[in-house]
């Protein structure tokens, strides 16, 4: 049996280090550059302070719940759209494909929400019934999310980008905590909700980790440091990938009207 305890001091201390990075990127000036990301991490350190400090069986945490976790799923939209709009700032056509998977993910989210809501009704019925809705409806944008996440990393993985170094320290951080939320929130329905102390606060962890590195990691020097992914390209196969990249910029500028 998983004392309590140990979850409530692993919350506080994301939360803690949640707002400590905030504070690191307003204090280093990136919040213009990176506004998503600023209001991810000040969503994510009021959300589980809050948690932590009223208790998540709480009336008041319910209402902040309801409140605040819709408004983290946009929080999360905005994280992705920017990664895309930095990732492909060169290829403002590929950038819009990726806006419209956003949306597009999003209804898929909000139609996958119902149907497994209707799903798995009976086996969550201990549950308080108003919040169930919103946490089938988070899953399912946060997996979405994470669909486009992988699919991000892999064109990254595969192409000659020339990224600046805090766009990939925000992919590679913030993949690391979607996929781990994916991975946590997918592991509580197989269990039915039931018994997940324990992966709760390997969660806290593991965030408390993410966001300590991106304290460090982040700094004003980034904005402007060009990095490569990869580097074992040779100048024909560099010269073909652009090449494709040109050719699927162009097609989202024409689908764009521009």
């Amino acid at each position: 049996m998983v004392n309590p305890q140990i979850l409530t001091v692993a919350s506080f201390f994301c939360a803690v280090m949640a707002l400590a990075c905030a504070w690191r990127v307003y204090d280093r000036g990136l919040v213009t550059a990176y506004p998503a990301f600023f209001g991810y991490l000040l969503s994510q350190g009021v959300l589980i302070g809050t948690s932590t400090l009223y208790g998540s069986g709480s009336a008041f945490y319910a209402w902040v719940f309801v409140v605040a976790y819709p408004v983290t799923w946009i929080v999360y939209c905005l994280m992705v759209r920017e990664l895309y709009n930095h990732i492909f700032s060169s290829y403002p056509g590929i950038a819009m494909f990726g806006r419209w998977s956003i949306y597009v993910a999003l209804v898929l989210a909000v139609a996958a929400s119902a149907i497994s809501r209707i799903v798995t009704r009976g086996a969550l019925a201990h549950k308080r019934g108003g919040l169930i809705p919103l946490e089938f409806a988070g899953r399912s944008v946060v997996f979405g999310l994470a669909v486009l996440i992988i699919l991000l990393l892999l064109v990254m993985s595969h192409y000659p980008l020339r990224l600046h170094q805090n766009v990939v320290v925000n992919c590679m951080l913030f993949s690391a905590l979607l996929l781990n939320e994916a991975g946590v929130l997918l592991a509580e329905h197989l269990t039915g909700l039931r018994n997940t102390m324990g992966i709760d606060i390997g969660m806290m962890i593991f965030n408390s980790c993410c966001f300590a590195i991106w304290a460090l990691l982040l700094s004003p020097e980034g904005k402007t440091r060009i990095i490569r992914i990869r580097r074992s390209f040779s100048a024909s196969e560099e010269s073909r990938l652009l090449g494709q990249l040109d050719s699927l910029n162009a097609i989202g500028l024409r689908a764009s009207g521009k």
